[in-house]
C-alpha cells in the first residue's frame, strides 16, 4: 500500500504506473494482481483507507439540538477536516476523490458518500431546526460546500512546508468556510 500511496502522490493517478507500483512494493506481478485487477481497484483500497481516517473527525462531534450550536458545530466540522487533510502525510490523495474524471468518480462512488455521511447529516439537522434553507436539497447543499472547499483547499494542499504557514492556512481556510456557509445555508429574508 505503501508504494501506491507514494506513486499516486507523486504522480497523481493518470500518471502513475501500475507496473512502477509493482516495482516498489517488492511483490510479484501475480501477487499484486491477484488482489488488484488494475490500477483503479489498487486506488480505491488506497482511498478507503485514507477515508476510514477520514471519518474518525466527526467521532464527538453532536449533531446540535438548536439553532445557536449549529454554527459551531459546522465550523468544528470543517477545522477538523482541514486539520486532518495538514496532517496526513498522504492527503493529496483526497485531492483525487474531489477530481473532475467521471471515471474515477464511478469507482469511488461509495467512498465519496461516505466522506460527506456526517455533512448531510448535519445539513439536514440544520433545515430542521429552521437555520439552513429547505428550497435546496441537503446533497445539493453538500456539494456546493464542497465544491468551495476543494477551490479553497487546492492550493494549501499542494503547497504545505512551512508549518506556521499552513497553520495560517487551516485558520483562514476555517474562517472563510463558516463565513460562506453562513452566506449559503441561510435561509433566504433571514
Amino acid at each position: 500500500m505503501d508504494s501506491a500511496i507514494k506513486e499516486f502522490s507523486e504522480r497523481g493517478f493518470e500518471n502513475a504506473s501500475y507496473n512502477k507500483i509493482i516495482e516498489r512494493s517488492g511483490l510479484s506481478k501475480g501477487t499484486v494482481y491477484y488482489y488488484f485487477e488494475n490500477k483503479e481497484s489498487l486506488l480505491k483500497m488506497v482511498l478507503n483507507e485514507i477515508i476510514e481516517q477520514f471519518m474518525s473527525i466527526s467521532d464527538g462531534l453532536e449533531l446540535p439540538e438548536t439553532k445557536e450550536e449549529f454554527w459551531e458545530v459546522d465550523c468544528e466540522y470543517n477545522r477538523r477536516a482541514m486539520n486532518f487533510i495538514f496532517e496526513n502525510p498522504h492527503s493529496g490523495l483526497l485531492y483525487i476523490l474531489f477530481s473532475d474524471d467521471q471515471r474515477i468518480h464511478s469507482e469511488i462512488s461509495d467512498i465519496f458518500e461516505q466522506i460527506l455521511c456526517f455533512r448531510h447529516k448535519l445539513i439536514g439537522r440544520g433545515q430542521s431546526l429552521g437555520v439552513v434553507r429547505s428550497d435546496m436539497s441537503v446533497e445539493t447543499m453538500s456539494m456546493i460546500v464542497q465544491a468551495i472547499g476543494k477551490v479553497l483547499s487546492a492550493s494549501m494542499i499542494k503547497d504545505r512546508g512551512d508549518k506556521s504557514k499552513v497553520q495560517n492556512d487551516v485558520r483562514n481556510f476555517v474562517e472563510t468556510m463558516c463565513d460562506l456557509s453562513v452566506r449559503i445555508f441561510t435561509p433566504p429574508n433571514k
